[in-house]
């Protein structure tokens, strides 16, 4: 907010709008792993897909997954950061996070495929996509 009032001419809007809902992404995927409890995505798997059991390898994997996100959520920030900060960063910072945000894509799509293949999990990205957008299944989720 400071950033806006300070430099009411500069175009800052589409930088915060990445850099807030990354860090919303960072805390979402970060903080219950760091305080030791259950991940999100494994909250997520438990309420939202009806496959078997998960396998204590799984939950692992669960949890390196949330690890991936936080590490694209605060790559995200860092870039979008730079851009707010220093406007000579921007063109290369918009072609970096346009990069970025085809590979989340792309590696939501893999992660399946290996949760699939590895671990025998039913879940495709399709339902897992429906499932986010389900209000739902986000209410019972424990941030």
């Amino acid at each position: 907010m400071f950033a806006v009032f300070r430099f009411p001419d500069a175009q800052l809007s589409p930088y915060l709008a990445i850099v807030s809902a990354n860090l919303i992404i960072v805390y979402a995927f970060g903080h219950r792993i760091l305080n030791g409890q259950d991940s999100i995505l494994y909250q997520f798997v438990k309420l939202g897909h009806r496959g078997p059991g998960m396998s204590v390898e799984f939950v692992l994997f669960l949890k390196h997954q949330c690890g991936v996100w936080v590490l694209f959520g605060l790559v995200s920030v860092g870039l979008a950061g730079a851009a707010l900060a220093w406007e000579p960063s921007r063109f290369l910072a918009n072609k970096l996070l346009l990069v970025l945000l085809v590979t989340q894509a792309i590696w939501f799509i893999l992660s399946h495929k290996i949760a699939e293949r590895r671990y025998g999990r039913p879940e495709k990205w399709q339902t897992t996509l429906r499932l986010i957008l389900n209000r739902d299944v986000w209410k019972n989720l424990v941030f």
